[in-house]
């Protein structure tokens, strides 16, 4: 919806209640992906309502939408995992999808799989495909398989360790 900020008449797309330190926001309906970086910037997607970017540093900062875009492949978009530079998030929306901050672009990488982290090397992401660890560079888009778990499905979220280089 449109508002105007000057005016205060932004309605507030928020319901529910999330808690930090020096904030409260309303969040209205569920979250279904919810990733902070290191410079206490918080992005999160609410089912139906889009993508949402929020400095939790700014006392007064409210929710901003992410970069409206025209493509529907990417109006459903997940964030995971924000890279090292704070400029990218790596996302899920019908594959692996990364949002750039400072362009507003949204830059598909992969048709298939979720739950994308970053690498330390800030250009190559890790991510499942049902049953398969893959890795993806971000530049070439070559995916690489690193581990398979046959005819299991892999149902978990990566995570690295704080330096970026174990899993």
């Amino acid at each position: 919806p449109t508002c105007s900020r000057s005016a205060n008449q932004c309605p507030s797309p928020f319901a529910g209640v999330l808690f930090g330190k020096k904030r409260q926001l309303q969040i209205g309906g569920p979250v279904v992906g919810l990733t902070l970086n290191s410079h206490a910037r918080l992005v999160y997607s609410v089912a139906g309502a889009g993508a949402f970017v929020v400095s939790l540093g700014d006392g007064g900062a409210e929710p901003e939408p992410l970069a409206a875009t025209s493509s529907r492949s990417f109006a459903s978009f997940v964030p995971f995992s924000w890279s090292r530079d704070g400029n990218q998030i790596a996302g899920v929306a019908d594959g692996i999808v990364v949002y750039t901050e400072d362009t507003g672009e949204y830059t598909r990488l992969t048709d298939r799989g979720g739950a994308p982290v970053w690498l330390a090397d800030g250009r190559r992401l890790l991510f499942v495909d049902d049953d398969r660890i893959e890795l993806v560079d971000s530049q070439w888009r070559r995916r690489t398989a690193l581990f398979s778990a046959a005819p299991s499905e892999i149902e978990i979220h990566l995570s690295l360790d704080a330096g970026g280089t174990a899993l």
